[in-house]
């Protein structure tokens, strides 16, 4: 991080030029995960920046998981992923008008690359695992009582399945805040498909998820996915 860095004149707000001054130091290998930052004295020197710019810096990058605060000893670089990490994206998702199709969009992509990704890693107990969540699905969404928000958290827990299967912690997390997300809304989507009668239709498409990783299929999982969501981008 060196002190030309710091442009006066730069249009952004002073505190967003420190944000990204730290951003490019770490993807440009100055800072290492772990590592521990210079002194709030030092980094005014080199920035020349003031006090209460640096620090109002250090206090967004420690809120998204960037940094962390060791009292007495000093702050360091986040040497581990942190949920919080994914805020600034979530935030993106959920401020963007008519987010719905994008989302579905996002999660094909995932659902896609995670099947493709886990492939090898299905064993037995795995397959047993997806087998018993579609069962579920089945179960909860050909209930004679069977309500919107049943069929969401079953949904959930089968595509949650999917994503667990890469042991991408990253993944799992977005996952998981998307489905925070697209709660309502997918929601709102399922009660359309109940007044629809297209149970079944729906069924049938997570039955497709699961036989072409039940098989292996690599040719067609891209259409299998794309034809999955396609139902769901037809009810909005």
């Amino acid at each position: 991080m060196h002190a030309n860095a710091i442009k006066k004149l730069n249009s952004k707000p002073l505190v967003e030029q420190i944000i990204d001054m730290f951003t490019e130091a770490i993807i440009k290998g100055e800072f290492k995960p772990g590592d521990k930052i210079p002194s709030e004295m030092e980094l005014c020197e080199r920035l020349q920046v003031g006090r209460s710019s640096l620090r109002e810096a250090i206090k967004i990058l420690v809120a998204y998981g960037v940094l962390s605060i060791h009292r007495g000893d000093g702050t360091y670089i986040q040497d581990s992923f942190s949920e919080k990490m994914l805020y600034p994206v979530i935030y993106g998702i959920i401020l963007q008008k008519d987010s719905s199709k994008s989302l579905l969009d996002m999660r094909q992509i995932i659902d896609a690359g995670s099947i493709q990704l886990s492939m090898d890693k299905w064993n037995d107990e795995m397959l047993q695992q997806i087998e018993a969540g579609l069962e579920n699905l089945r179960k909860v969404a050909t209930a004679d009582n069977a309500t919107p928000e049943a069929i969401f958290v079953a949904d959930t827990a089968f595509h949650d399945l999917i994503v667990k299967a890469t042991h991408n912690e990253i993944l799992i997390s977005l996952c998981k805040y998307m489905d925070r997300i697209t709660e309502v809304s997918r929601i709102q989507t399922t009660k359309k498909i109940i007044e629809m009668h297209c149970i079944d239709e729906l069924i049938r498409k997570h039955e497709e998820l699961v036989d072409v990783i039940c098989r292996k299929d690599q040719a067609n999982i891209g259409t299998v996915v794309r034809s999955h969501y396609q139902f769901w981008k037809d009810q909005l």
